[in-house]
Order: C-alpha cells, then structure tokens, then sequence
C-alpha cells in the first residue's frame, strides 16, 4: 500500500513540474505516432505495387481507398503509371522525417521546460530549509539532487516514458498490419512478446533494486 501511495506521490511531482510544458510533450507524443504510422504505410505501398498493380492479386486495402482507386481508373492506370506509386513512397517518407522532426523539437522544449521548472522548485524549497538541516546535508549530495538526479527524471519523463507509449501503440499498428495480412505468421511473431515482455520485467526489476541500493 506504502509503495503504491509513493507511486502516486511520485505522479502527481511529475505533473507538478510539467505545468506550462504539457502541450509540447502531446504534441511530440501525436507526431511520434504518426512517424510510426507513416514508416510503416512505405513498405506497404510497395507490397501493394508489387502485388495488386504489377500482379494480380486483389487489393488488401480498405474500402474506401479500394474505392478511390476504382474511380480514378483502377489497377489499369495504376500500372500505365507507376511513377505514382514512387510517389506515394516519397511523400510518405517525407511526412515521416516531418514528423520526427516535430516530434524532437517538442521533446527538446519540453524536456528543457520540464528542467527549468524543477531546479527552480528545488532551489526555493532549499532556500526556504532551516540552517541546521544544511549542517547535517553535505553540500555534494545537494549539488547531485540538483543535477544528476534531475537528469534522470528528465530522461524518464522526456524519453522512456514517451517511448513506452510509442512501443505499445507500435506493436499494435503493427500486429493489425500483419494479421490482415498472414495470421498464421502474425500468431508466431506474437508468440514471442511474452517472452520478451516477461524477460524485460525481470531484468529490469533486479536492476532498479540494486540501483536503488546503491
């Protein structure tokens, strides 16, 4: 219970010191996932040249893109003009790079305001603490509470937290890409997530314990 209070408390810091800044980490958030979306469109656009333009199988698309196609002339055109198709790739990879650009400019002035905003919370509440707690604290451990250990809160907040939220939206994009097309070969490919997610906890639980213990 004692640690679930402390995890809640840890929290609510967090939203503390994101006041102001929280527009700049939803705004790398969406342009993250978009980036993830638009790198995995590119292979698909070649997957469905190959197959369904140059080849003959049917189109594995939704059904209002099956209907664009059929308006604007069909697989006929299509392959009469695969220059399209190449260009569909470029604009696809182009959204992709601009969003990744977004997406690390918002976590840069976020992060930063994120440590603005904690020193600045650090340093009044030690202005504020009595002489005598400052004679039984050691000037080194302040400086690494107000700079090591900001740090890696940063980290936390501006790159694993984000990239958790990346990961898990990643593999569900792309296991709905991949039983739409195979289920048997997604059924093994999901297999191994367990496995991984179990291994990860593990060993990530022993390093946090022992980091604490340091």
């Amino acid at each position: 219970m004692s640690q679930k209070k402390e995890g809640f408390g840890r929290g609510k810091m967090i939203l503390v010191f994101l006041k102001g800044i929280k527009r700049f980490f939803l705004l790398s958030l969406i342009a993250s996932i978009f980036s993830t979306v638009f790198n995995f469109l590119t292979p698909q656009v070649i997957r469905i040249t190959v197959d369904s333009v140059i080849g003959d199988e049917p189109f594995n698309l939704p059904a209002f893109v099956v209907n664009y196609i059929n308006v604007i002339g069909g697989r006929e055109l299509l392959r009469g003009n695969l220059l399209l198709c190449a260009v569909f790739i470029l604009i696809f990879a182009l959204l992709s790079g601009l969003c990744t650009y977004i997406c690390r400019v918002a976590t840069a002035k976020g992060s930063e305001g994120f440590v603005l905003n904690m020193r600045e919370g650090l340093f009044a509440h030690i202005q504020r603490l009595p002489y005598a707690w400052h004679v039984k604290n050691q000037t080194g451990d302040i400086i690494q509470r107000c700079t090591s250990d900001v740090d890696v809160v940063r980290n936390f907040v501006a790159n694993q937290l984000l990239e958790v939220i990346r990961i898990v939206f990643l593999i569900v994009f792309a296991l709905s890409i991949m039983f739409s097309m195979n289920v048997k070969m997604s059924l093994v490919a999901l297999a191994f997530i367990p496995v991984v997610m179990l291994y990860s906890g593990v060993f990530f639980y022993k390093i946090s314990r022992k980091f604490r213990d340091a």
